[in-house]
C-alpha cells in the first residue's frame, strides 16, 4: 500500500485559534485509490469535522461533525484520476476555524475496469446517493458509482471466480460480495466482508454457493447453493437449494427438489452444459429477503418461475410464472412448420390453434395499409371465416 504522511508540524498558514486547537494532521491511502484516511487530534470538548472535494471545490462534501480529542474519518466519494483536497474544519466556543487546504490526487482505476456512463437518470426521483454493483466476469469487479457514472469505490476478484452481487452492510461501515468459482469444477464459493478502507474483514465459507445471498436481521447468512442429485430418467441433475448460516455452519432451509410445484421437466436451456455436475435444471439466479413478511424471493431463470418461501419453515408460499400451455405457445409460434392456418383443422391441439390464431391475426393487422385498429382487425378476421362478425362486438 503506498502511504504518504504529512503532520500537522507543517501547517504554518492555519489561524491562530485553528493551530492552537487541531493538531497533527496526517493523510495517508487506503487500499482503495479513491478513498483517503484523514486523521486529527484536538481538544476533547471541539466538534470537528473534515471538507473535502475535487480542487477548487473543498467544501462540496463534509464527514460527519463530532467531538474528541483524537479523531479518524475515511474521504469517501471521490472520483478516480481526480486532483482534491481537504480541510479540517471545527467549531470552539462559537468561533469556526479551518486548517490550511491539503491537496491529493486519487488513483486510476485498474486497466480491467471499463468506462460506464449513465444514460437516462431522472434526478428528480433519486435522493443523492452511489449505485453498488458489481461485473460478474473478465475480470470479476464490485464497485460504488456515483450518480454521474464514475467508479468511486472498488476492489477486483480473486483468479477466475465470478462476483454477482454486492451489499452493503447495516451498519454502514462495510461491504459483503460473493465469490465463486467460474465453471463451478471447484467450490471456492465464499461471501468475503471489507471495510470501506479495502481491508478484508472476514470471509465466510458458503459451500456450493452462486449467484445470490441475503442476510436477515439476526445476522444469519442466507445464499443459493446447487443440490445435485442423480435421476433415473435424466442421470445427474442441479437443482436449487437455500442454505442458512447462523455462524454454526450451513443447513438446508428449502429445495427445488423437496418442492412439489417445481416440476422436473426438459425445457429450452435443458442441453446447456452450465454445470459440469449435471443438467441445469432451475437455475436459481437472485435471492431476497422480507422482514415485513419474513420470506424469501427466489428467481428461477430455468424453470421460469418466481417463488416466495417462508424464511423459516421453507414452505412455498406462493409463486408467478408461465404455465406449461403458455410455453409450448410461444415454442410452437417461433417453431411450428407452415401452414400456420393448420391450427384451423379440428385434430389440432388447443395449443396449436392458439398459435394459429394469433399468426393468422398477426398476418392480418400487419397487411393492412393504413395500419388498422386492433377492433378493425379481428372484424376483417371473422369475415375471412366463412363472413362471421357479430355488430354487436361494437357495442
Amino acid at each position: 500500500m503506498m502511504r504518504l504522511v504529512l503532520l500537522g508540524g507543517a501547517l504554518a498558514g492555519c489561524t491562530s485559534s485553528g493551530s492552537s486547537v487541531v493538531q497533527d494532521v496526517v493523510w495517508e491511502r487506503t487500499d482503495v485509490g479513491s478513498v483517503i484516511r484523514v486523521s486529527w487530534s484536538s481538544d476533547a470538548d471541539t466538534e470537528t469535522w473534515v471538507s473535502f472535494g475535487p480542487a477548487g471545490n473543498c467544501e462540496k462534501w463534509s464527514t460527519p461533525a463530532e467531538k474528541g480529542a483524537s479523531r479518524e474519518v475515511l474521504l469517501l466519494g471521490l472520483p478516480t484520476a481526480t486532483d482534491s483536497c481537504f480541510q479540517v474544519v471545527g467549531e470552539s466556543e462559537g468561533e469556526v476555524f479551518q486548517t490550511d487546504t491539503w491537496e491529493f490526487r486519487t488513483e486510476n482505476l485498474p486497466a480491467a475496469f471499463s468506462a460506464m456512463e449513465v444514460e437516462s437518470l431522472n434526478a428528480d426521483l433519486y435522493d443523492d446517493g452511489f449505485f453498488v454493483g458489481s461485473n460478474p466476469r473478465n475480470p470479476a469487479q464490485v464497485y460504488v458509482m456515483d450518480r454521474e457514472g464514475n467508479i468511486v469505490w472498488w476492489r477486483e476478484g480473486q483468479g477466475s471466480n465470478l462476483s454477482t452481487q454486492m451489499v452493503f452492510a447495516d451498519d454502514k461501515q462495510s461491504f459483503a460480495y460473493n465469490s465463486f468459482d467460474r465453471d463451478f469444477a471447484v467450490d471456492r464459493s465464499k461471501i468475503v466482508r471489507v471495510g470501506l478502507d479495502g481491508q478484508v474483514l472476514d470471509t465466510i465459507d458458503t459451500p456450493n454457493g452462486h449467484h445470490s445471498f441475503a442476510w436477515l436481521p439476526n445476522d444469519t447468512l442466507a445464499y443459493l447453493a446447487i443440490d445435485v442429485r442423480e435421476t433415473e430418467e435424466f442421470g445427474a441433475v442441479v437443482g436449487d437449494a437455500i442454505m442458512l448460516d447462523d455462524g454454526t455452519g450451513p443447513v438446508p432451509l428449502y429445495s427445488t427438489w423437496d418442492d412439489p410445484r417445481i416440476l422436473l421437466e426438459e425445457h429450452r436451456q435443458w442441453e446447456d452444459e452450465f454445470y459440469p455436475q449435471g443438467i441445469d435444471w432451475t437455475h436459481a439466479n437472485y435471492l431476497s429477503y422480507s422482514e415485513e413478511r419474513n420470506s424469501f424471493t427466489i428467481s428461477f431463470a430455468n424453470a421460469e418461475a418466481v417463488v416466495e418461501v417462508d424464511a423459516t419453515t421453507g414452505e412455498h408460499l406462493r409463486s408467478i410464472g408461465l404455465s406449461a400451455s403458455v410455453c409450448d405457445i410461444v415454442r410452437l409460434h417461433h417453431t411450428a412448420p407452415a401452414p400456420r392456418r393448420s391450427a384451423a383443422t379440428e385434430d389440432a391441439s388447443e395449443a396449436a390453434a392458439v398459435v394459429g390464431l394469433v399468426d393468422l391475426f398477426d398476418e392480418v393487422y400487419s397487411a393492412q395499409e393504413p395500419r388498422v385498429g386492433v377492433y378493425d382487425a379481428l372484424r376483417v378476421l371473422a369475415q375471412a371465416y366463412d363472413g362471421q362478425f357479430d355488430e354487436g362486438m361494437a357495442a
